[in-house]
C-alpha cells in the first residue's frame, strides 16, 4: 500500500485482531484504544484498507505486517508554542512504518520520509548553525541533576534581574540546590525535564550536592565565589545568562527487541530557548552529556536518527 492511512486508536487496535502474533515492541500489542465504531469501519472500507465484508485487503495487511512483526523503533516528540510533532517508525527487517499522531487521529505511512519531518521541525525550531554558548560536559547521573539545578538557579536568578533588577546572587549553597532538585517540577527548569528521563538517584542531599559542586569546580565547570557558595562560570555561566525561556521541548526515545526478549533502549533531549540557544541531555548506560548545539545540529540529528533502525 503507498498511501497514507488516516485512523483512529480504537481502529488500529481492532485492525491488529488479526495477527495472532505481535512483538513486544509492535503498537499492534500496546495500543490503547476501545469503542470501534461503524463510523470507524466505513473509514476503513471508503480507505481500501478492509473489504465490506471486514476483510483486510493484501495491501493493508501487508503495511499492518510489518507493525505487528516490528522489531526496531525510534520515536521523536516536539512539543512547543508554535506546533507539536509526534511521529514512531517502526522497522521489522528492511521494511518500516511510521505513525504520525495528531490529537487522536493517527496517520500511518510506509517507510520513514524524514525530508518532511525536517521541514516541519525547521517551521517550528527555525534552523541555524550560530550557537550562543560553547558548554559541553560529561556528568554521573547526581552530577548532571547538580548541575542543572545551578544552572537553573542562575537562570531564575538572570530572569529576575531582566524584570525588576533584583541583584543576581554571589552564588547558591549545596541545600539551596538540593532543594531546589528535590522541588523542580515546572517545565521551565531543565532539572524537571532531566527529572523526567530514566536515570536513576533522583533525590540528592545537601551534602551529596555539596560533594558534586566541590568536584565540578575541580573540573572547571562551575565556580566557588566564596566557601560553600556557588555558581556558573565560563561556557557554563554564557550558557545559564542566555538559556532564559524554553520555548520547544524535543524528546527522541528508540528500541530493539532482542532475540531474548529483552529490551534495548536510548533516549535524548533537546531544550530549546531560542533559534541559537539549544540545549541537548543525552543519556548513556552510566553518565549524561549535556551540550550547547545548534537548531540545525538538532534537526540533523533527529533526521540522521530517524532514518537508521537503532542497534544496541
Amino acid at each position: 500500500m503507498n498511501k497514507n492511512i488516516s485512523l483512529t486508536p480504537a481502529a488500529l487496535k481492532w485492525l491488529g485482531l488479526a495477527f495472532d502474533k505481535k512483538t513486544q515492541i509492535s503498537p499492534l500489542s500496546t495500543i490503547s484504544g476501545n469503542g470501534f465504531t461503524q463510523e470507524g469501519l466505513d473509514s476503513l472500507i471508503k480507505q481500501g484498507v478492509v473489504t465490506e465484508d471486514k476483510t483486510m485487503t493484501p495491501e493493508a495487511y501487508a503495511l499492518l505486517e510489518i507493525l505487528a512483526g516490528a522489531k526496531q523503533f525510534a520515536s521523536v516528540q516536539l512539543s512547543g508554542g508554535s506546533g507539536h510533532v509526534n511521529r514512531i517508525t517502526y522497522w521489522n527487517g528492511d521494511k518500516s512504518v511510521s505513525i504520525d499522531t495528531k490529537g487522536d487521529n493517527l496517520t500511518l505511512s510506509p517507510g520513514n520520509n524524514v525530508e518532511s519531518l525536517g521541514t516541519v521541525f525547521e517551521e517550528i525550531t527555525g534552523s541555524n548553525r550560530l550557537i550562543s554558548s560553547n558548554f559541553s560536559g560529561s556528568f554521573d547521573f547526581r552530577s548532571a541533576l547538580v548541575f542543572c539545578a545551578l544552572l537553573d538557579l542562575s537562570r531564575k536568578a538572570a530572569i529576575r534581574l531582566y524584570a525588576d533588577g533584583t541583584d543576581v546572587p554571589e552564588g547558591f549553597t549545596p541545600s539551596e540546590v538540593s532543594q531546589f532538585i528535590t522541588g523542580a517540577s515546572n517545565a521551565r527548569w531543565v532539572t524537571s525535564h532531566l527529572k523526567t528521563l530514566s536515570i536513576p538517584g533522583l533525590g540528592v542531599s545537601p551534602e551529596q550536592a555539596a560533594t558534586s559542586l566541590k568536584s565540578l569546580v575541580e573540573a572547571g565547570v562551575i565556580a566557588s565565589a566564596k566557601p560553600d557558595l556557588f555558581t556558573p562560570a565560563y561556557d557554563s555561566a554564557q550558557l545559564a545568562a542566555n538559556f532564559l525561556f524554553i520555548e520547544n521541548v524535543v524528546h527522541f526515545r528508540s528500541g530493539n527487541e532482542k532475540e531474548t526478549g529483552r529490551m534495548a533502549s536510548a533516549e535524548c533531549l533537546y531544550l530549546q530557548a531560542g533559534i541559537h540557544d539549544v540545549i541537548m541531555i543525552d543519556i548513556a548506560a552510566d553518565k549524561v552529556e549535556i551540550s550547547a548545539v545548534s537548531s540545525r545540529a538538532m534537526i540533523d540529528d533527529i533526521k540522521a536518527m530517524m532514518t537508521v533502525p537503532p542497534v544496541f
